[in-house]
């Protein structure tokens, strides 16, 4: 049995759940963020959508300079 990822849907609800983090305050924000670029890499790898995976990729980047910068500075 094969496990099918929607990693359309999951990627827009961790979005989704990051903003709602960052705009209260919590900077773990980052890390759910950072789960939601994994997804959104993931389906745009799936669907050949390079320049959404450019994106992706600069979106990761602000992920972990926000875990840098909260986390381990």
């Amino acid at each position: 049995m094969e496990l099918k990822v929607d990693s359309e849907f999951l990627g827009s609800a961790t979005a989704l759940t990051g903003a709602f983090l960052m705009s209260t305050g919590y900077p773990v924000a980052f890390f759910v963020f950072l789960v939601s670029n994994l997804f959104f890499i993931k389906m745009s790898l799936d669907k050949k959508m390079k320049p959404f995976l450019m994106m992706q990729g600069a979106f990761m980047t602000t992920s972990f300079i926000g875990i840098y910068n909260n986390f381990l500075r």
